[in-house]
């Protein structure tokens, strides 16, 4: 059984791949942040099992709306 369990190099090879997709993905939404879930980072993984990834856009949005904030402010203040 143990055989079939994901190994300390698989699971940086997962996040690994997480980092690149979130290189590419930051073209489109700065500042984003993608994070595996799921049996990859619950230890119930094995091998070959897929690869869970949740993209989060919220410090984007955190980000956006504080530019916005920041143009309002100097477009009453001007």
């Amino acid at each position: 059984m143990k055989e079939f369990q994901l190994t300390e190099e698989n699971t940086k090879l997962r996040y690994l791949t997480c980092s690149l997709i979130e290189d590419m993905a930051a073209a489109y939404f700065p500042d984003c942040i993608v994070r595996p879930f799921g049996s990859s980072v619950n230890t119930f993984g094995k091998l070959g099992c897929d690869l869970d990834m949740f993209l989060d856009l919220d410090e984007t949005r955190n980000l956006s709306a504080h530019k916005v904030s920041l143009f309002l402010l100097t477009t009453i203040i001007m």
